[in-house]
């Protein structure tokens, strides 16, 4: 079903759909979404920062968000306007992490008291609605019973859209944002986990023929099977506080076995390629070893084999089945290079309606780099 469009202007919803020129949803894993429309310019009332961009399929609401970015340009016979919107966590990096008390200064015993992930960023985002006001995010499910990542980072003040990423890039953050009208809903998970690839898949020249374009890519260039961690603060020229490698386990105990077999076949079938990264900016990195050893996991599991990467185009004319973080089933037939299958997670994709009302996914990103991944526990 095509999509549709909707300025909310102070609460007053305006519907523009038939004046798009082109009507884009881009929904993005575990990063901000964002929504397009094309317009002729001066046929749309809108204040950047104030209204709201709605994208409707049918009457489902796909995406909602404030109008951040407008571009106007005029050619030779008409002129446009491009409205970029994105989604209500662009508000989180105009916020900043407090305690309970709305200190940003030292914050730091909040990672303390919570120490999984998903219970760190709520408390932060409650704290900033506690003591900054409103903004339009409501949280839903916070999970709990995640793994350990508590440390006290020092590099404070830290927006919360910072606290965001680095607490994503350990593996142990999944978000999951419900659009509304007004406000959003935000679920911090530990793992989202919604698997289609039994019921949703794309075929490239074979099967259901329901794919138009297929690209396969595999990259050799980030592959490291020896990753070296060394944690400040700095003692001598040539020694830090702490170190996390393949044999320098988090103080629990080892490695999971699975994580082990990950790097020490990569070893097998690559050699010993090494990486050591050094973290030092702020003297005691050591004291937050556990984030460390969580983010050190995740990416030690994904860079010991190749990067792969499927990019899927769907027929024109089809609407996706899927959302960003699920696993499709994607498989080309044997004329792309002998084919492949299997089940991926889409990390984004285009979703845009033109002029006709035609659907077309222009790109549909999908990956198995991080299916498995154990973490550090």
């Amino acid at each position: 079903m095509p999509l549709s469009a909707v300025i909310n202007n102070s609460g007053t919803p305006t519907d523009i759909t038939e004046l798009c020129q082109r009507v884009t949803w881009k929904p993005r894993l575990n990063l901000i979404d964002s929504g397009v429309v094309r317009v002729p310019s001066g046929e749309v009332t809108y204040d950047e920062g104030v209204s709201r961009l709605l994208i409707y399929e049918g009457a489902t609401l796909k995406f909602a968000g404030p109008v951040w970015y407008s571009q106007r340009e005029g050619g030779v016979n008409a002129a446009y306007t491009e409205l970029t919107a994105y989604d209500d966590r662009i508000y989180l990096a105009k916020r900043m992490c407090k305690n309970t008390s709305g200190n940003l200064i030292t914050p730091g015993q909040t990672i303390l008291d919570e120490v999984t992930a998903p219970e760190i960023l709520a408390a932060f985002i409650n704290a900033t609605l506690s003591f900054d006001g409103d903004m339009p995010i409501d949280l839903g499910t916070v999970e709990t019973g995640g793994a350990d990542v508590s440390g006290v980072p020092t590099n404070f003040p830290m927006s919360i859209d910072r606290m965001r990423h680095l607490l994503t890039s350990t593996g142990q953050l999944d978000q999951v944002l419900t659009p509304g009208t007004l406000i959003s809903n935000l679920d911090l998970l530990d793992d989202y986990d919604n698997d289609l690839s039994g019921s949703v898949v794309y075929e490239y020249a074979t099967g259901a023929h329901n794919a138009q374009v297929a690209t396969y890519t595999v990259d050799m260039a980030d592959v490291i099977n020896a990753l070296w961690y060394l944690l400040g603060p700095r003692l001598t020229e040539e020694r830090w506080r702490g170190s996390i490698t393949p044999t320098a386990p988090h103080p629990g105990g080892t490695w999971p076995a699975a994580l082990v077999t990950q790097f020490t076949n990569s070893r097998t079938l690559y050699y010993y390629m090494q990486e050591i990264q050094v973290f030092d900016d702020k003297g005691d990195e050591n004291s937050i070893r556990p984030l460390f050893e969580q983010e050190w996991a995740n990416e030690a599991w994904i860079r010991a084999v190749p990067r792969t990467f499927a990019s899927i185009r769907p027929e024109r004319g089809l609407a996706p089945a899927f959302a960003v973080g699920d696993q499709i089933g994607v498989e080309a037939g044997a004329l792309l290079d002998g084919g492949f299958s299997g089940a991926q997670t889409v990390y984004g994709f285009d979703w845009a309606t033109d002029y006709d009302g035609v659907d077309e996914v222009e790109e549909l990103l999908t990956s198995a780099d991080q299916a498995g991944a154990p973490g550090a526990v």
